[in-house]
Parts: C-alpha cells; structure tokens; sequence
C-alpha cells in the first residue's frame, strides 16, 4: 500500500481504483471521483475514526474543483433528495444493459405457509416448485439468506437455558459441520453442547435458519444437485471466494446460498431464479432506515436474476408481505418508494429533514457506565436548553447489542437541524466526561444503530 501511495504521489499513476481509503491517495491533479453504490453501508468507517467515504468524496472533489459522481440503481435517500433539491445534477439510465426486461418478482406471505407438524417451513411451496423448474431447464438458481451459521440460536426445550455468548448479549449460533458454536461479534468458539449445562437435558431446540441450514436442507430435497454456499464461513481463506464464483461461472454450481456478499456486482447469465429466504430480517432492524435498507437488499439482489438470455424470476418470502418496501420492490418502482418513505421522514423529523450524532459510550465496567451515561444525560439536556431547544436528545440507553467483547455498551442521541451547534455539543460532552475507563465515540450520521 505505502509503494503504491508513493507511485501516485509522484505522478506516475493517473487512475487509482480501490476501497474506501483510496479516497485519501494523494493524486495531485484529481479531476473526477466515481463512488460506485454508492448507498453501500461499508462506505461508512465505524470504528477509530468515523467518517463516510461518499460524504468525504462529495467534500473533496469540491475542494479540489473536480467532479464527484454518485452511482447507483437504488440511491440512498438522502442523496436523491439532494437530487431533488437540486444540490447535486440528477442523471437517470432508464434500462437495462442490452434492453434486457427486468426479472418478474413475486412475494410469498410465509403466514400461510406451514409443514405437517405445525411449524412455518424455510422454503415455501413456490420456491420449491420453481427451483424444481430451474434445475429441470438446467439453469442456475441464487438463494439469498442473511444469516450465516447453521441455527439462529440454540435453547433447553426444559428449563429455557439459552446458549449465549460470555462475552457479548447475543446468541451464540451452531456450525454444524464444525461440530462447534460461535460468537459472530468476539468470535468466542466452544464445541457443541449435547447437554444443557444448567439442567443436563437432551432436548437442546434449533430456532430459526442459518445458511449452513438452508444448504443442508436443500441437499436433501435435491440430491442431484450440485449445491454451494457463500459466506463468511466458506471464504475465511484467501481466494475461496474467487474459486467459488469460478465454479458458478463454469456452470459447476446448480444452486448458490449466500450472504449478502452474493447480492451486488456479479454478472452471471444463467441464474434465472433468485429466492429470498427471509424479507424480514432487515425490516425488523433497530434503524429508521430498515426500510430503505430492505429495499435496496431486495433490489440489488433481484438484479442478478435474468442476465442473459433467459427471462429471470425472483421470489421473495416474507411475513410482511404489504410493506411498502417490499411492494414497491415487486413494482421495481424506486420512485414511488422514495415518495413514501420520504414523507414519513418529513412526519417523524428524521434525515435528510434532520442531522444525527451518536454518542456511543463503552466500559469493562457497568456501574461507571450507567453513572456517565446520566452524568452525559444531565450535561446534554442542560445544552441543549441554553441552545434554545434546537437539538434534541434522545436516550442514553443501551446498545441493541449491549455487550461486545466484554465491553458494556450505551449510546446516546442528538438531534436537529444545526449540524455546527450539534457537533460543538458532542464534542464539549465527549470531551469532559470520556475517561481511561469509559470510551466515548462520536459517530456523525451513523449507518448502524446496533
């Protein structure tokens, strides 16, 4: 990285391709920065320091007199409003590559879907039948999951013992083919339990549905078929994930489960049915935007369906099958969801009609992070009425996840309008009550609330 930093510094190279922190390569006559998806949430840098690579393009093409351009087929909301108002040129691409029609998408409603024994099953009657198809035309077909693993969580059908990470307030989930159970935030690892620790029974219940699950499942119902999974689990080592897409592309893989590292970029001609196994899981997120997150998911999902010469086919479960975000995404209709979900950003003071500055506070321990978070609380209340109530605070109060790598986690908002007032308030607050023992962050419009 440093030679290559070097080589631009000195001229010698005129186009620099990368991440988000080639932002900062330091070419010297820069004329045109392209974000491309420019809604993808890891543009955003949550950690040491907080800052949003898309904002910092916008910034820096304007200092340095050159072009920023914005590309996506679902735009963050907030960005097509400043299309709207006219702070950025809007330039549209009305179709597809080549012409080719968008694929036909049809939402099941899982509440009717249900198996011998009571229980909602993971794959619906429609997916199946139609992946049956697929298989039978010799196509390819892309199951999308948002959840790696093999089991959500694990429970005692006795005494309710859940198996929960020591470390972190999440469960821990169950990686069958590794006979182990592991953290997703710490990376806390145990070896399965047969046994609940707290009362010895047997009956240790798997609830909800993995990747790991959903390729074992689909084993059994095609057995012929050549099945392959996709996510963090499967591309740990360098270039498994290379080899995997190399396998689709050579026509060796029949169905790809995936995590949403399968939802965006590729271009495989041959997938011509694309399933979501769960709609649900993003809308149901602690974030204002869980819509527009859902429906840009589902969209850039669906896009890799009918490729080629075959007409695609997407099929989306959910339990919620009347969400705007989810009809609107059946419609392909970016606009009308704009519309919806903008209003009720106007109705409910959120951005891009407000600002926002999380204060996330951590701590090893938890009876100093209570006494901050209050003595945070009291001091930021009493700003916020010497600025003539003009920003408002929300919280503090824990974390959704409360506890990560041992660390006790709070967070506290500000909102409002005046960005100047609201940053010089974070920073007096972050300046007097942050310790050697309790670590606040500011994070200026943060992407995850989690």
């Amino acid at each position: 990285r440093y030679d290559q930093w070097r080589q631009i510094r000195r001229g010698r190279i005129n186009l620099v391709i990368g991440a988000r922190s080639a932002l900062f390569a330091p070419l010297p006559e820069m004329k045109l920065i392209i974000v491309d998806e420019e809604h993808d949430p890891s543009y955003k840098q949550d950690d040491r320091l907080c800052y949003h690579a898309r904002d910092l393009a916008v910034v820096k093409a304007k200092l340095a007199g050159a072009t920023c351009v914005l590309g996506s087929a679902t735009p963050g909301v907030r960005t097509f409003y400043n299309a709207r108002t006219k702070k950025y040129v809007h330039l549209e691409l009305t179709g597809r590559v080549n012409d080719k029609p968008l694929p036909k998408i049809d939402i099941v409603d899982m509440k009717g879907q249900k198996e011998a024994q009571g229980k909602v099953p993971i794959l619906s009657d429609a997916l199946v039948s139609a992946i049956t198809e697929t298989l039978k035309r010799k196509e390819q077909a892309l199951l999308f999951l948002n959840k790696r693993g093999f089991d959500t969580f694990l429970v005692c059908g006795d005494c309710g013992y859940n198996f929960t990470c020591p470390n972190c307030s999440v469960a821990l989930k169950s990686h069958l083919a590794e006979n182990l159970v592991k953290c997703h935030y710490c990376d806390y690892t145990q070896k399965a339990m047969p046994l609940c620790p707290r009362c010895r029974s047997s009956r240790i219940l798997n609830y909800g549905t993995g990747t790991q699950k959903l390729e074992a499942q689909l084993q059994n119902l095609f057995p012929l078929a050549c099945i392959a999974r996709m996510d963090s689990d499967t591309t740990a080592t360098r270039g498994a994930q290379e080899i995997i897409l190399a396998k689709l592309e050579r026509r060796e893989i029949d169905i790809l489960v995936g995590t949403q590292m399968i939802t965006k970029g590729h271009d495989f001609p041959d997938i011509t049915l694309v399933g979501v196994i769960s709609a649900d899981t993003t809308l149901n997120m602690p974030d204002f935007r869980a819509a527009e997150k859902t429906f840009q998911m589902l969209t850039q999902v669906a896009g890799r369906g009918g490729r080629g010469r075959a007409a695609g086919r997407v099929i989306i479960q959910t339990f919620n099958p009347e969400h705007y975000a989810l009809r609107h995404t059946r419609d392909h209709n970016y606009l009308a969801f704009y519309e919806e979900e903008i209003r009720l950003r106007e109705a409910l003071a959120y951005p891009p009609f407000t600002h926002i500055i999380n204060l996330r506070l951590s701590s090893a321990k938890k009876n100093i992070l209570s006494q901050t978070a209050l003595d945070l609380d009291r001091d930021a209340r009493t700003l916020c009425r010497k600025s003539g109530h003009t920003v408002e605070i929300i919280g503090p109060a824990e974390s959704p996840l409360s506890k990560i790598r041992g660390e006790h986690r709070m967070q506290m908002m500000i909102k409002g309008k005046d960005s100047k007032l609201m940053h010089r308030i974070a920073a007096e607050l972050a300046e007097k009550h942050a310790t050697s023992t309790v670590k606040i962050t500011i994070d200026v419009d943060p992407e995850s609330f989690m």
